[in-house]
């Protein structure tokens, strides 16, 4: 995978993960394969909190076969319901270490203050 940088007017460089696939259907596998897209999201929503930002662009991906791109971003108000959806897939996969970090990363966003409130004011993107 191949990190790339985009610079906004107002700020510094903005950063996501990109991913060059060869045809429509090489995307579709990799927004369906957890093991591809719930790290990058995991990632994501630590950058947000770090950052204090309600919404951050976490994926784009790219194929020849279109003209523009497929682009995953994560939203603070869907942060909690996608964690949970993570933390079930590894309960079933036992992988308990990463369900740790992810009830804690679950638990960080519950006492984050920029929550849903703050989402319009934090962001343009």
């Amino acid at each position: 995978m191949e990190r790339r940088a985009r610079k906004r007017k107002d700020e510094g460089p903005e950063e996501w993960t990109v991913i060059w696939c060869d045809n429509l259907e090489d995307v579709e596998t990799c927004i369906s394969d957890p093991s591809v897209i719930w790290p990058i999201i995991r990632q994501t929503c630590r950058r947000m909190l770090a950052e204090g930002r309600a919404t951050l662009p976490a994926l784009e991906l790219r194929t020849p076969d279109m003209l523009g791109s497929v682009w995953i971003t994560i939203d603070s108000s869907e942060v909690e319901i996608t964690l949970n959806k993570e933390l079930a897939y590894r309960l079933e996969q036992e992988e308990y270490e990463e369900c740790a970090d992810i009830r804690d990363l679950i638990l960080r966003f519950q006492e984050w203050p920029g929550s849903v409130e703050n989402a319009a004011d934090t962001d343009e993107i």
